[in-house]
C-alpha cells in the first residue's frame, strides 16, 4: 500500500499473490521513469509508485533476501527458494518493461531482459554495484563475485582471506568496496574487475548481521550486543 507521509491517509493498495519475504522494496529511478519493485515470492514485479499499476512482472524461483539495485539502464533482481537448494537465479532487467517479462525454459535473455545466470549458492546480502561491476558476497565461507554488470561475465569469485560469511550487505566509498563479515572483520577491496585485498580490520566483538549506515561523516555498526 502507498500512504500520503503527511496525513497518513491511504492513496492505494494493490493485493499481492507472494508468501512472506525479506527482501526491501526499491525504488528504480530509471532513464524512462521511476518504478516500485518488489523481488521474491512467486513473482518480481515493477508497479507505477503513483497509482500502484503493476508495470510488469517476471516470473521468480522463491524468496529472497537481497534487496534489488539498479541504475539506469538496468535493474538487478534475484530470487531463491529458502532451504530448499534451489539455485539462485540472477537477472538483468532493462528500463521500460511493460507485461509479463519472464523468460521461458532455457532462454537467458529476452526483450526486456539483458542477461541472466543461475548458480548454486545463498546470500543474504543484497548486491552492491559500482560503476559497471556487481559485486555479490556468499552467506558463508567469504566468497565474493564480482559480476560485469553489463554482460553478465563473471570478473572474478575469490575467497577474502580470513573473512567467514556475511549476513551484512557491503558498500563502497572513496573507490574501495567494504565487505563486513559475521565475527566482525571488514576486508576493504579495489573497485575495479580485478580482485586486490587492500586491508582488513577485526572489531573486538561478535555476530554482526546487521548492514552498516552513514550519518555524516560516520559509519554506524551494530553487532547483537553493542553499537
Amino acid at each position: 500500500m502507498a500512504l500520503d507521509k503527511r496525513s497518513g491517509n491511504e492513496l492505494w493498495r494493490k493485493a499481492r499473490d507472494a508468501r512472506s519475504n525479506w527482501s526491501t522494496p526499491y525504488l528504480w529511478k530509471n532513464r524512462i521513469r521511476t518504478e516500485l519493485v518488489t523481488t521474491g515470492g512467486k513473482k518480481m514485479r515493477g508497479y507505477d509508485p503513483q497509482t500502484g499499476e503493476v508495470l510488469w512482472e517476471m516470473d521468480a524461483t522463491g524468496r529472497t533476501s537481497a534487496t534489488a539495485v539498479g541504475n539506469a539502464e538496468l535493474l538487478y533482481v534475484d530470487s531463491v527458494e529458502w532451504f530448499m537448494g534451489s539455485p539462485v537465479r540472477l537477472a538483468a532487467v532493462r528500463a521500460g518493461g511493460a507485461g509479463d517479462i519472464s523468460l521461458k525454459a532455457g532462454e537467458k535473455e529476452g526483450p526486456s531482459v539483458a542477461w541472466s545466470i543461475t548458480y548454486n549458492t545463498y546470500h543474504n546480502t543484497s548486491p552492491l554495484l559500482v560503476d559497471d561491476c556487481l559485486y555479490m558476497l556468499e552467506q558463508h565461507s567469504g566468497i565474493i563475485r564480482c559480476y560485469d554488470a553489463r554482460t553478465g561475465k563473471l570478473h572474478y569469485q575469490q575467497r577474502i582471506p580470513e573473512a567467514t560469511g556475511s549476513t551484512a550487505s557491503p558498500w563502497t566509498a572513496g573507490g574501495k568496496i567494504y565487505c563486513l563479515d559475521e565475527v566482525g572483520r571488514t576486508s576493504v577491496l579495489e573497485s575495479g574487475p580485478k580482485f586486490k585485498l587492500l586491508a582488513s580490520n577485526r572489531l573486538d566483538e561478535s555476530m554482526f548481521w546487521a548492514s552498516a549506515t552513514f550519518a555524516g561523516d560516520r559509519l554506524i555498526l551494530r553487532s547483537m550486543e553493542n553499537l
